[in-house]
């Protein structure tokens, strides 16, 4: 091969795999090409005072967003594996199966924990939340459970109460089971 067939070559190299994908370079030993990482797209910041922003810079994301999404999935440990990178949202399931949800950003995190969020877990974490409410008929979430299609015993499973209370109580307002 000539140095005329060699710089053909590179050219052509250089113009299928150069610029952004690769960096290729001669050596003393032949050439080499170094892969370039794609670059993420920038994260935006946006605050109402100048402390609020630095806040928002120290720790390269929302603390309150985060704060946000923890309080609403308690169930997820939420990691951030390193800035600029994929947070990682793990679970537990009633299987023993660890689920890990990606996403590379909060926004997007909360998006698929909504999504991912099974209906027995929607219908145990509003269990929990309306027995935990110090105003009204306590038995208010088996109601608005039975309207919502649910039988008495995954209503009973997911509060964590007796099918037969369940029933007492569905039989005591002629809902459905």
């Amino acid at each position: 091969m000539t140095g005329d067939d060699d710089a053909a070559n590179l050219t052509a190299l250089l113009h299928d795999y150069g610029g952004p994908l690769c960096e290729i370079t001669r050596t003393p030993k032949g050439y080499r090409a170094v892969t370039r990482s794609p670059t993420p797209p920038p994260v935006v910041f946006t605050a109402v005072t100048v402390p609020a922003l630095r806040e928002l810079l120290e720790h390269g994301y929302d603390p309150a967003q985060l704060a946000a999404i923890i309080s609403d999935f308690g169930q997820c440990q939420i990691e951030h594996i390193d800035p600029g990178s994929a947070w990682l949202a793990l679970s537990r399931c009633d299987d023993g199966l660890i689920r890990v949800i990606a996403a590379n950003d909060l926004d997007s995190l909360r998006r698929s924990l909504s999504r991912n969020m099974d209906a027995g877990e929607q219908l145990r974490e509003a269990g929990h939340a309306a027995r935990a409410m110090p105003l009204g008929d306590p038995d208010d979430w088996i109601r608005l459970a039975a309207r919502a299609g649910a039988t008495a015993e995954e209503i009973a499973k997911a509060g964590r109460v007796p099918v037969d209370r369940v029933r007492t109580v569905l039989d005591g307002d002629g809902a459905q089971r």
